[in-house]
């Protein structure tokens, strides 16, 4: 009987969905665990008989398992002892999950399962999965280019230029790491006061 709470047991890209889920969450306050991951078809018997033919409240409609057996979903639950189902957190657990791209229990019509997430866009059928498929994860979207190095600002105007060259004998003006003395660009007051100081003028 397999019912798994590692994540290395998932879909490499719905591991990576889970836990940004748990970055997400963690970021707004609400730290979760996971589980429950990758089940086989007898534990998902085991969980369909509870409420039913076995003692404890009904936890699911799902006689044969689905996404859970294909690593395609996990289950969730707040990591704080005695509130591990609170209600109130899950609409902002699914809300996160959902804007990952995960499809959440907790909308559900005929059985709500707001612990449970699973990834179903990849454009498979389970049916297709189960007989040996393997969904793609979505392309990421390029990095953008790096912004052009801005050109060094060196060249002082005719009228400028003696009074460039001596400031710089003197050490007044000096560049940056890549020796842009940056000639045209506003000083700050505390640029003019670092210049007045190497003039001896403080």
């Amino acid at each position: 009987m397999i019912n798994s709470r590692s994540l290395d047991d998932l879909h490499p890209f719905v591991k990576k969905l889970a836990l940004r889920l748990q970055s997400d969450c963690a970021a707004a306050g609400i730290p979760i665990i996971f589980t429950s991951t990758l089940r086989d078809q007898e534990y998902q018997t085991m969980l369909y008989s509870q409420g039913r033919t076995a003692p404890g409240n009904v936890v699911t409609n799902a006689k044969i398992v689905q996404w859970h057996g294909v690593g395609c979903a996990f289950d969730v639950c707040q990591n704080i002892k005695g509130r591990e189902y609170e209600s109130a957190v899950f609409p902002v657990i699914g809300r996160l999950g959902k804007a990952l791209g995960l499809e959440w229990g907790g909308d559900w019509k005929s059985f709500v399962d707001m612990p449970h997430f699973q990834w179903t866009s990849h454009g498979l059928t389970l049916q297709q999965v189960k007989a040996g498929m393997i969904p793609a994860a979505p392309a990421e979207a390029p990095a953008p280019p790096a912004p052009a190095e801005k050109p060094l600002d060196n060249t002082p105007g005719d009228y400028a230029k003696s009074a460039v060259e001596k400031a710089i004998a003197r050490g007044i003006i000096r560049g940056d790491e890549r020796g842009d003395l940056m000639l045209r660009s506003p000083a700050t007051r505390q640029d003019i006061l670092v210049m007045l100081d190497r003039c001896g003028l403080l």
